[in-house]
């Protein structure tokens, strides 16, 4: 599901895929008009400026763009050289990226929630994926370790043992249970 259009400098229509007739309404006949004389489906008023300034730059630009009927495509636009290494205009590739949006949208939705119900959670409380990358927190883990935020994102929870904590007290716990739930409470204080 992806759609091509080549412009020229001046924003006109050299040729495009059929792909392309469902995002503008183009027709054969359209082909030497200017782009901007044609309706979108796209829910992107910058379009002809974020072309003109790859053309002027001579720098690609990538971006996730909307239509109207609320699918998603990612949208590449690059400079379009000729046979012999002249800038011509610009090519515009679109790919319909409606599902991994969903999908995205969703995983937000999720680490959402699971946010929500940790922060309820008295205790100093995160959830570790089965390589130990730390998925959530919540602040009562952030305060009583005194760490920051954009520290732990992220972060393997065994590099976080052994960088913050100058222990490797929880590596056979880790490695042993590694992709199995583990749910322990920390006896002694941490220094």
């Amino acid at each position: 599901e992806t759609g091509t259009i080549f412009l020229d400098h001046h924003l006109n229509i050299l040729r495009f895929t059929p792909q392309v007739n469902k995002l503008f309404n183009v027709i054969p006949s359209d082909v030497g008009r200017s782009i901007t004389h044609i309706v979108t489906n796209f829910d992107y008023p910058e379009m002809e400026n974020t072309i003109l300034e790859v053309i002027e730059r001579l720098s690609g630009k990538e971006l996730e763009v909307r239509t109207k009927e609320k699918e998603w495509y990612n949208l590449r636009i690059m400079p379009y050289r000729t046979i012999d290494n002249f800038i011509s205009g610009a090519v515009l590739t679109f790919t319909k990226i409606t599902d991994l949006k969903l999908s995205e949208f969703k995983l937000k939705s999720i680490n959402s929630a699971m946010k929500s119900l940790l922060e309820e959670e008295p205790e100093a409380t995160m959830i570790i994926d089965k390589e130990t990358r730390i998925l959530a927190f919540n602040q009562a883990f952030i305060q009583l370790f005194h760490l920051q935020e954009t520290y732990v994102n992220n972060l393997l929870f065994i590099d976080l043992c052994h960088d913050k904590w100058h222990t490797n007290n929880f590596d056979s716990l880790l490695l042993d249970h590694k992709g199995e739930e583990i749910n322990t409470t920390i006896q002694q204080e941490i220094n």
